[in-house]
């Protein structure tokens, strides 16, 4: 008997839709460990990339290195908003996870993907924000999930419609 193990390849897209309001709201914070990580991914699969990646690459590489060094000739620490670099350092997971699936691309499949998106949201929907669901959330201001929550629910869509 063989066990299959396709689903470890889908675990980089998990990490980065852990990211997500939506999982944080559950209790699943891994938005700084998770950029930390997709930031030194890149580096490890840079002979994957195409040259077109590459240069956009270096060039993104040669901004946050500019921003390091503003952030400490004005107060002597490379990093010092924590805040605003998490959120520069998780667009590495771009490349990070373009490089991954060029060299490992062929074992994944979107039906897994999909599952881990519409199970995160029926968690949300039923455990967090189940007061989204009466009538009080229509005649209240209060959103039951964020709005680049609602935006992940697109990709199930298209998939299902198409």
């Amino acid at each position: 008997m063989k066990l299959s193990l396709k689903f470890i390849y889908l675990i980089p897209l998990f990490l980065i839709l852990s990211t997500d309001t939506m999982f944080l709201q559950m209790g699943v914070n891994t938005y700084k460990p998770v950029a930390v990580l997709f930031t030194l991914l890149p580096f490890l699969f840079l002979k994957e990339f195409s040259p077109f990646m590459r240069n956009w690459f270096y060039l993104y590489v040669a901004y946050f290195v500019f921003l390091c060094l503003e952030s400490f000739y004005d107060y002597n620490t490379p990093l010092k908003y924590l805040h605003v670099s998490s959120k520069i350092m998780i667009c590495f997971s771009i490349f990070g996870v373009y490089g991954f699936y060029k060299r490992f691309g062929h074992q994944t499949t979107i039906k897994g993907l999909i599952f881990f998106i519409l199970l995160g949201f029926a968690l949300n929907a039923i455990l967090i924000n189940s007061r989204s669901f009466s009538l009080g959330a229509f005649l209240a201001n209060d959103r039951g999930l964020a709005s680049e929550s609602v935006y992940l629910l697109i990709i199930p869509l298209l998939y299902n419609l198409n």
